[in-house]
């Protein structure tokens, strides 16, 4: 079979599958993930659940990003976890769980960055006078190096 041939069936297939996943429960498609690793049903669980559990991560989380991870990490623990889930039927209330304490453990390591962040004393400023000269010194420099031969200014210049 040419590799086009192959592609249409694969394409057929995966519509199929598709189709097939849209009437099974949450119990059907976490089992056919769990048993086959079928790549469908794990995104129709994501379509049907991906709002709810990105809607907890934003109530949670101030940054869109931050509930972006949060929402990656619930569907990642989804696929990890898929064997250990003891209620099945009850998945949308796990995947809500998982996603509220994801997002609050976020939360909290970013109160306690923040918190270390604000007791770090910033570098002391240097003498304003000291910045004034050093810039008044460096415009000197500069102009004296271009009244210089370029064969004596060119190792000052690297230098």
């Amino acid at each position: 079979m040419s590799a086009t041939h192959t592609d249409i069936l694969r394409f057929i297939r995966s519509v199929k599958e598709k189709q097939a996943t849209g009437a099974l429960s949450d119990r059907q498609l976490l089992e056919t993930f769990r048993s086959q690793h079928s790549e469908a049903s794990f995104t129709a669980l994501v379509q049907r659940h991906g709002a709810m559990v990105f809607g907890v991560c934003q109530r949670l989380l101030r940054h869109t990003q931050d509930a972006e991870d949060a929402f990656q990490a619930t569907f990642l623990a989804l696929a990890r976890q898929a064997d250990s889930i003891r209620r099945q039927e009850a998945l949308g209330s796990w995947l809500h769980g998982v996603a509220y304490r994801i997002a609050e453990k976020m939360k909290r390591t970013a109160a306690r960055r923040s918190a270390r962040e604000r007791c770090i004393t910033p570098l002391p400023c240097g003498n304003a006078m000291d910045d004034i000269t050093w810039r008044e010194l460096r415009s000197v420099l500069d102009e004296e190096l271009q009244k210089m031969p370029e064969k004596y200014s060119t190792p000052l210049v690297l230098c």
